[in-house]
C-alpha cells in the first residue's frame, strides 16, 4: 500500500509539474512571438517634365489617333454610317479613357500643368458627348446632323498650353505617330 501512495504522489507530482510547465512554455512562446509590421508605402512623387510629358502623350495619343480614324471615315466616299458610327464609338470610348485618366487623383503632375490637366478633363467631357452622340446615329442624314451640331471643345487650346509648359511639340497628330 506504500508502495502505491508513493507512485501516485509521484505521478501527482510529474502530471502537476507538467501542466504548470507546459502552461508556462505555452504563455513564454506566446509573448516572444513578434508579428512582423508591414512596409509602409512610399508615397507617390510629382512627375518631372520629362516623366510628365511621356504619360501626357500617353494619354492624349490614343484619343488623337480615335479622332482622326473618325475624320477619315467621315471624308470616305462613299459616305458609310456603319463605319462612321463605329469610328465614332471607338473616339467616345477614347474620351472617356482620357477623362479617366487625366482624374487620376493617384497621377500627380507638375504644379505648372495642374490645373490645365483638370481643366482638360471637364473641357473633354463636350467631346465626349459629340462623339457618344455620332456613334448613336443609324441614318446618314442624322449623322451628317449630328457631325454638323458638334462644336469641339477648348480642350485643344488647353492641349497647347500643356505641351508648351512640358515642352512637347505643338503638332498633336505628328508627334503621335510612331517612328
Amino acid at each position: 500500500m506504500k508502495k502505491t501512495c508513493a507512485v501516485l504522489a509521484l505521478a501527482a507530482l510529474t502530471l502537476a509539474g507538467c501542466s504548470g510547465g507546459g502552461q508556462a512554455t505555452a504563455a513564454a512562446t506566446e509573448s516572444a512571438t513578434i508579428t512582423a509590421s508591414p512596409m509602409p508605402t512610399p508615397l507617390p512623387t510629382i512627375m518631372a517634365n520629362d516623366e510628365a510629358g511621356k504619360k501626357y502623350m500617353s494619354i492624349v495619343c490614343p484619343t488623337n489617333t480615335a479622332i482622326d480614324q473618325l475624320n477619315k471615315a467621315v471624308e470616305t466616299q462613299p459616305f458609310n454610317v456603319k463605319a462612321s458610327t463605329t469610328a465614332a464609338a471607338a473616339a467616345r470610348d477614347s474620351y472617356r479613357k482620357q477623362i479617366e485618366a487625366f482624374s487620376d487623383e493617384k497621377v500627380l503632375w507638375p504644379a505648372t500643368v495642374k490645373a490645365d490637366i483638370a481643366k482638360m478633363a471637364e473641357e473633354t467631357y463636350s467631346d465626349l458627348t459629340g462623339a457618344a452622340n455620332l456613334a448613336s446615329q443609324t441614318t446618314e442624314s442624322n449623322f451628317n446632323a449630328a457631325w454638323n451640331a458638334w462644336t469641339s471643345s477648348t480642350a485643344t487650346v488647353t492641349a497647347q498650353k500643356v505641351r508648351l509648359k512640358l515642352g512637347l511639340s505643338s503638332d498633336a497628330m505628328g508627334s503621335c505617330k510612331t517612328k
